[in-house]
């Protein structure tokens, strides 16, 4: 149910892809290089606070475990995983250059995986 994959290099900050192309999962590649690729099938819901738009928050509650989300800019990366259209998405890394100021921007993510 939950794999556990190696993270591919970027070229430039890209916080999500929504390319689907009718993929069954989705992966949380974390800045400790792991990668969780979960499946679509498990996510139960998506909580987001999305008021302040400098500090935002996603929750996916998903089978296998908790991710939670931090940025900013986050209202299409929610719609998108809402819709389950999202292929990867990923936190910036720190020698990464500041993306312009309307750029949706991960800049925390982290997966607890459920206590089997």
């Amino acid at each position: 149910m939950l794999e556990i994959v190696s993270q591919r290099a970027e070229a430039a900050y890209k916080a999500f892809d929504a390319s689907r192309d009718g993929r069954a999962m989705f992966e949380l590649r974390l800045a400790d290089g792991l990668c969780y690729a979960l499946p679509y099938a498990f996510l139960r819901a998506v909580r987001a606070d999305l008021r302040n738009p400098a500090a935002q928050t996603i929750i996916l509650f998903h089978a296998v475990g908790e991710a939670t989300i931090t940025g900013r800019n986050l209202y299409e990366l929610k719609d998108k995983l809402a819709a389950q259209a999202v292929n990867w998405l990923r936190a910036i890394a720190a020698t990464e250059p500041a993306p312009e100021e309307a750029a949706t921007v991960i800049t925390g993510l982290d997966f607890a995986p459920a206590e089997q």
